[in-house]
This record gives structure tokens, sequence and C-alpha cells, in this order.
């Protein structure tokens, strides 16, 4: 027994955790039992990447039947820009904070690989994007879209076996592919070292979902055009399909001055507003 009124207080604590929170609020969660809260939230704001992280997640408590439950994340970004946008992430979904950050700061330019569970427990992979240029619903939210492995059925698509098909040599990838792979599961853009244009240059790495394979960014994050990234899984079947919203228009054509530009007025030219 923790002396306290439900007994999946651990299990609780260990969600928390998981969504990628540590012990931070291991505290609250008892005290707000303790006082016999039926609904409260975890806060906590921080910075990633440069950028301002609000965090808000959903905690119920069952005290007929002595149990905890963790609901909903609600996150909002704040860039340096000063651009901001917000996003309720279902639990179902699993995603963790960094993910999150991920998804609003990144969009369709990137996607979460998750293990989830249909109603009857059965466990299937699924990819998560998140459409930033999307028209948002009456919460505030944008649209979200899942790329289930059905998707996938006519062009197979992994992480690991797309690393294996670039055809730009990645440096990384000889040294520690293990971690690119999970880097990229996670949605981050994945600094790594192109053998490019007959040297050594600093690139991204980024999963695009849609399109079932792995972007090739040079270091102004905009996609190198290559023989196999401009091959189309074909008919989207994803469940909403959104449009993808990629920096593949910024062609190796441009300028690096230009490309600094773009990226810097990338989410100041399309993002507008702030959702809840």
């Amino acid at each position: 027994m923790n002396g306290l009124p439900i007994d999946n207080l651990e299990e609780l604590k260990e969600s928390v955790k998981m969504s990628g929170f540590g012990d931070f609020f291991n505290e609250k969660i008892e005290s707000s039992i303790r006082a016999g809260m039926k609904e409260f939230s975890l806060d906590k704001t921080s910075q990633v990447e440069g950028d301002q992280m609000s965090y808000s997640l959903d905690i119920r408590i069952d005290y007929e039947k002595r149990k905890g439950y963790l609901n909903d994340l609600h996150a909002l970004i704040k860039e340096a820009n000063g651009m901001e946008r917000t996003q309720r992430f279902p639990r179902f979904m699993r995603i963790t904070a960094k993910e999150a950050y991920n998804l609003l700061k990144w969009g369709q330019d990137t996607g979460v690989e998750k293990k989830l569970f249909n109603k009857e427990g059965e466990p299937y992979r699924s990819f998560i994007s998140l459409d930033i240029n999307g028209v948002k619903d009456e919460n505030g939210n944008y649209p979200l879209s899942q790329y289930h492995e059905r998707y996938y059925s006519k062009k197979p698509f992994t992480i690991e076996g797309a690393l294996q098909q670039l055809s730009i040599p990645v440096k990384e990838l000889q040294t520690n592919p293990d971690f690119v792979a999970s880097s990229l599961r996670r949605g981050n853009m994945t600094a790594v070292t192109l053998f490019h244009n007959d040297q050594e240059e600093k690139g991204f790495l980024s999963v695009n979902p849609k399109a079932g394979r792995i972007d090739v960014r040079d270091q102004y994050y905009a996609v190198i055009e290559t023989k196999n990234q401009s091959q189309s899984i074909g008919e989207s079947r994803s469940q909403p399909v959104t449009q993808e919203a990629s920096s593949e228009d910024v062609k190796k054509k441009f300028s690096p001055e230009k490309q600094v530009n773009w990226t810097q007025n990338r989410h100041q030219n399309q993002h507008k507003g702030v959702g809840r």
C-alpha cells in the first residue's frame, strides 16, 4: 500500500515519466491526491533548442475504483521569432514531450513512429504527423494524420530499410546507425554528416511518412533532390490525409543566403494565429 487512496500510484508516476517528464511531477501527483482532487493538471515550461515549450498533462482520479489515469497532453510552442502554436495530443497516441515539440516545430516536414494499440488491445505500428498549415478544428487543434502499416502495403516503409537505400552516404550510418534510427523515430531533425559534392557536409535527416521515405536535407534544412527521394508512395490512404508541407520547393539552385532567408521566414509566412 502507498498510503494514498489509489492502488496504481507507481504506475501513474511511470506513465508520466515515460511521457518525457522524469520524476518532476511526483510530489505534485501525491499532494493533489492527498487533497482529494478528482482532476488536475501537471504544468511545466522549458526551453527546447532555443524555443519555449509549455506542457500540461491531464490527470483524472477515480477514488471509487482507486485508480489514477493519465489523459491528454497539451503542448504550446513559442518560437524564438515569437510565433506560437498549440496542440492537444490524445493519450492513445502516447506522444512524449520531445515528440510534441518536433511535431509543432516541423509540422509535416517530419513524423513520429509509435507502437499503438487498437480497441482489441492488439499492437500496430503507425507514423503520426501534424499539419501546422492546416485549418484548425473547433477546439483550436491542427489536423493530425496517422499512417498505419497498411498505408505502406504497396511500398513497404521502415526507417531502417529507408536508411539503407539512401543515395547520399551518411557518415553516422557507418558509426552509429541505431542512434540515427532512434532519433528519426522520435521525429527529430537528425544532424548528420553527408558525403555530398565530393566532400563532407553538414546536413539533416527527417522522416517523411506521407511519401514513405527519409528526406536528406542540407545545412539549411532544404531537401536535397535525389532519384530515390523523388519517388512517391502514390495514392494517399492516411486517416485523415493532409497536404505535405515540406521544404522541397527550395532547390539547390537557390543560393545559401536565399535558403537561410527561406528557413527564417518559413513559419512567419505560413503560420497564423494561436490555437488553444
